[in-house]
């Protein structure tokens, strides 16, 4: 990989997470300016990363370091690697960590999947992430097999605690891949999944 290509997927993957109105999926990682990679003040970071890894890997590096909160995607963390490999894990176990997640909510006396996001206030997924004792790719995952997050965007639409959250999942949502059929199966061996 080239610093070039590096400074391609910084860009779009940080324009990803840091604007409302940018998606990757519509842009595809398309080139950006060679004049702009010249002037860009990483271009020795980048030049590092891209020795370092490869495409894939480079991408995941940026998506890990920019879901864990870091506004600069790794580029300036001296734990980004870190940040990486813990995520890189988490992605390898996604099936355990998802099943461990679920459960833990079963044992909170969760009967129907759809108790986590109903009620008037925050729903009870969302206390759950922000306590630590369910991971992101959980609530993303539940949010593809049961698109929860619209209504309660609807919900809570200005709320200050819901709509980073609500963000987050949705521009992560492109970069977590698992296959549907399976973990819908594990969630209703789970849950009742009849509303």
């Amino acid at each position: 990989m080239t610093p070039y290509m590096a400074y391609n997927v910084y860009m779009h993957i940080k324009l990803h997470f840091t604007s409302d109105s940018y998606d990757v999926r519509k842009y595809n990682l398309k080139e950006m300016k060679k004049e702009s990679f010249e002037k860009n003040k990483n271009r020795f970071k980048l030049t590092r990363l891209a020795k370092k890894y490869d495409n894939r890997n480079l991408v995941e590096f940026f998506v890990a370091n920019f879901v864990k909160g870091d506004k600069y995607g790794g580029m300036y963390s001296g734990d980004s690697d870190e940040v990486l490999l813990d995520w890189q894990k988490r992605i390898q176990g996604l099936t355990y960590h998802y099943t461990q997640d679920i459960l833990h909510l079963q044992d909170m006396g969760v009967k129907n999947v759809t108790e986590l996001w109903s009620g008037d206030s925050h729903p009870l997924i969302a206390k759950e992430y922000l306590g630590k004792r369910i991971s992101l790719e959980t609530m993303v995952i539940l949010d593809r097999l049961y698109t929860y997050r619209p209504m309660v965007d609807e919900r809570l639409k200005d709320d200050f605690i819901w709509k980073p959250i609500s963000r987050l999942m949705h521009k992560y949502e492109p970069f977590l891949t698992f296959n549907k059929e399976d973990f819908q199966v594990a969630t209703e061996k789970v849950f009742s999944s009849h509303e």
